[in-house]
C-alpha cells in the first residue's frame, strides 16, 4: 500500500477523505527511459448531480526556482498524459463513463512561493487552485472540519482518530492557536 511522501500530503490525504473522496497516492503514469511516475494525491467523489469529481493535488514546500522552471515542473505534472492515467484510475473505479464525463480540478498546496511563481503556474496552468499553506488550512481545511460537524453531529464531535493532522489542526483551533 502506497503512503504519502510527507506531512503536507498526508494532510491532502486527510481533507480530501474527510470530505468524502476515494483516495489514491499510486496513480502510475508511465516516464521515460523506461521509468514511471506518480502525482503526489489525488481523489474522486460523486457529486450531489451524480457527476464525478477528480480532484489532482500537488504538495510542494517552496517553489524557490526561477519561475519558468517551476511553471515547466507543474505543466509536465498536470500534463494531459497525466489526466488520462488519473482519469483511467477513477474509471476503473467508478465506471468507464464517469471517467471520461468527470470534472477535472487542479490544486498545488504550497508553503511559499513569490508572486512571480504563481503567476508563471496561473499562466501556463489557468484553472490551477494554488494555495498557500495558511490560507489553505482556514479556507479549506477548517471549513471542511465544520462541514463534517454540521448535523447530525455535534460541534464539539471529535474527528476519526485516524485523521491525526486534521486533529491536531482543529486542537490548534479550539486552544485558539489559530485565529481566523
Amino acid at each position: 500500500m502506497p503512503f504519502p511522501a510527507n506531512w503536507l500530503e498526508e494532510l491532502l490525504v486527510e481533507w480530501l477523505e474527510l470530505q468524502g473522496f476515494t483516495i489514491s497516492t499510486s496513480v502510475s503514469v508511465p516516464a521515460p527511459p523506461g521509468g514511471k511516475w506518480t502525482p503526489d494525491v489525488v481523489g474522486a467523489r460523486l457529486d450531489r448531480e451524480g457527476h464525478l469529481l477528480i480532484r489532482h493535488c500537488e504538495a510542494s514546500m517552496w517553489l524557490i526556482q526561477a519561475p519558468s522552471k517551476v511553471a515547466a515542473k507543474f505543466a509536465d505534472k498536470f500534463s494531459q498524459k497525466v489526466e488520462a492515467a488519473v482519469r483511467d484510475h477513477f474509471a476503473a473505479i467508478f465506471g468507464q463513463g464517469a471517467g471520461e464525463q468527470a470534472r477535472y480540478e487542479k490544486w498545488v498546496v504550497i508553503c511559499g512561493a513569490s508572486k512571480n511563481v504563481k503567476q508563471a503556474l496561473k499562466e501556463v496552468i489557468p484553472s490551477l487552485e494554488i494555495c498557500t499553506f495558511d490560507s489553505f488550512i482556514v479556507n479549506q481545511v477548517l471549513k471542511s472540519i465544520s462541514d463534517w460537524r454540521s448535523p447530525p453531529r455535534k460541534t464539539y464531535t471529535t474527528l476519526p482518530s485516524d485523521k491525526w493532522l486534521l486533529c491536531q489542526i482543529d486542537q490548534l483551533k479550539r486552544s485558539g492557536l489559530i485565529k481566523l
